[in-house]
């Protein structure tokens, strides 16, 4: 998408661009975690948005999500979760139910605990993952100024950012599920 965010969020989410990019975060989870179905994920992450848009047609936003593949990382824990907490309903035979719009399926705000937990996994990370990561995540900076810096494209420096939050995120790096 060369445009974004998208003008039409509702319509966004019911494109099939917006289609594909479910399915394909939930088919590289699925290589990354076997063990877990994301199919019931799928499901309730776009029923989610479709619901959270009918409330606020405004919720995909360039102040929530100031580019693409900050959406898309955020659809990547989104999904994770969505998936997670099926997978847990199941084992309790519980039914699954579509979670409220007004329920967040990814945390925008980190505990102290998991701030310095992020902290400690971020400076283990090689360079330039480590850096691209804390200047985007942290320091707010944007693709296209950390480009200029370091004389690189601004989609390189996307694909290292997307690449470090791949090397961040695992199980262990997701807050619980209540």
């Amino acid at each position: 998408m060369s445009n974004w965010p998208p003008e039409n969020g509702m319509k966004y989410i019911r494109s099939e661009e917006f289609g594909l990019l479910l399915i394909s975060t939930a088919e590289s989870l699925s290589e990354k975690y076997p063990q877990m179905d994301f199919t019931d994920g799928v499901a309730s992450l776009f029923d989610w948005f479709d619901r959270t848009l009918k409330r606020n047609r405004r919720y995909i936003n360039k102040k929530r999500f100031p580019t693409l593949s900050w959406f898309q990382a955020y659809i990547k824990q989104a999904l994770f979760n969505a998936g997670r907490m099926a997978e847990r309903k199941r084992q309790r035979s519980q039914p699954l139910e579509s979670l409220p719009p007004t329920q967040p399926i990814v945390e925008t705000q980190l505990s102290e605990k998991e701030l310095n937990s992020l902290h400690k996994k971020v400076s283990s990370l090689s360079q330039p993952h480590q850096e691209i990561f804390e200047r985007r995540f942290f320091e707010e900076e944007s693709s296209a100024w950390i480009a200029s810096c370091k004389d690189m494209e601004e989609a390189e420096v996307e694909e290292i950012y997307i690449e470090a939050i791949d090397k961040l995120t695992c199980p262990c790096m997701m807050p619980p599920v209540t």
